[in-house]
């Protein structure tokens, strides 16, 4: 799981230092290995990242450098697109695997959330030259069109979840943004006309809340983006809204699949709960890959002792709750364990389709 974010401008008003700071750090909830920030200023492009956490990577003297452009007073970018990693395939202390990842021969820069299952078929077959290890040079690779229109059509060939911001200087007024099983939103602010988005709603609220008399609120509205959907915004307004059609979600079908006599062995994958790659454990009973850090978690969701106010309640599916700007579905072991497999898997997705983290629970509260 990773946190993107970012804003275009439509008039001369350029949003605060603060309020870009406050986005930087609202979204590193959802990534603390690196971030990373790109533009296009003065016909370049720029890209700054750093295997660092955003709270620290704001005081940076390379943040520093790249805010002195951001907030230029004669012809600031009027687009800017930011990224809080939490690392999956490729190590963070290699630059190269940070983002934005960007191209040096196109000037494409490009930030991601979500898993690409089928990277390394998509650079083989495109004869793509690899800068680093992380999947996410796929979706730069297919994306990298003279016309925003033709990248759209290529990165329906990613197989896996995405939610992606992307510039290039072939296209340098424009701003590209897709979402597929990967939750992302965007609001407009009408007084200033800068459009905003962000992993969620929740982190472009956080961000540009203000108080005034005794009261909090946001001048951002935001909403959460179709799925299968991408917006071509242009320096004028949004040009174009495009559905997209990608192969079925296969990152499980990709790796090996364990069965019931694989119990407790290891193989090389994506934890089915916080997406990290590595060797992760085969689970029987959740017919699932799990890590050690999750598993442990499981197991201690699972003994926690229920509050007495839910006691005597059962857990229902779709108890949906808010806690700290983060949306969880609770759900009971006991019950887990009586759905069908089809069910489950049908659970899991679309919690991951609206960003929401299954919890596991002795029981939980109704509500």
């Amino acid at each position: 799981m990773c946190g993107i974010a970012g804003y275009k401008c439509f008039g001369n008003t350029r949003p605060s230092r603060q309020l870009i700071e406050d986005l930087m750090v609202a979204i590193s909830e959802r990534g603390r290995d690196a971030t990373g920030v790109g533009y296009i200023f003065n016909g370049q492009l720029f890209v700054g990242k750093e295997p660092l956490e955003a709270d620290k990577f704001i005081k940076s003297e390379q943040w520093k450098s790249h805010l002195g452009n951001i907030l230029h007073k004669e012809s600031p970018p009027h687009t800017v697109i930011f990224h809080a990693r939490a690392k999956t395939k490729g190590s963070e202390k290699d630059n190269k695997n940070n983002h934005p990842v960007w191209s040096k021969n196109s000037g494409c820069a490009v930030v991601h959330n979500g898993i690409i299952s089928n990277d390394d078929e998509i650079i083989a077959d495109m004869k793509w030259s690899r800068d680093g290890e992380v999947d996410s040079e796929a979706i730069l690779a297919l994306m990298d069109h003279e016309d925003p229109a033709e990248s759209l059509k290529a990165v329906q060939k990613a197989s896996g979840s995405l939610a992606v911001a992307a510039i290039s200087l072939k296209w340098p007024d424009k701003l590209v943004l897709l979402r597929h099983s990967s939750p992302l939103a965007y609001g407009y602010d009408m007084v200033d006309e800068i459009l905003y988005f962000a992993s969620t709603s929740d982190l472009l609220y956080e961000a540009s809340q203000t108080e005034s008399r005794g009261i909090s609120c946001g001048p951002v509205v935001a909403i959460s983006m179709e799925d299968n959907s991408a917006f071509i915004i242009g320096p004028e307004s949004k040009e174009e809204t495009k559905k997209l059609t990608f192969p079925l979600y296969s990152y499980r079908r990709k790796q090996i699949k364990g069965g019931w006599g694989d119990e407790g062995k290891d193989f090389e994958r994506y934890c089915d709960d916080c997406r990290i790659y590595g060797k992760h454990e085969w689970s029987c009973q959740e017919q699932d890959f799990v890590c050690s850090r999750c598993k442990k978690k499981r197991t201690e969701d699972y003994h926690r002792p229920a509050p007495q106010e839910a006691s005597s309640a059962s857990c229902t599916v779709g108890a949906v709750v808010k806690r700290n700007f983060t949306q969880t579905l609770s759900v009971a072991h006991e019950e887990w364990r009586t759905i069908d497999k089809k069910t489950r898997r049908q659970v899991k997705e679309k919690c991951k389709e609206l960003g929401i983290a299954l919890h596991f629970a002795r029981s939980v509260e109704l509500g």
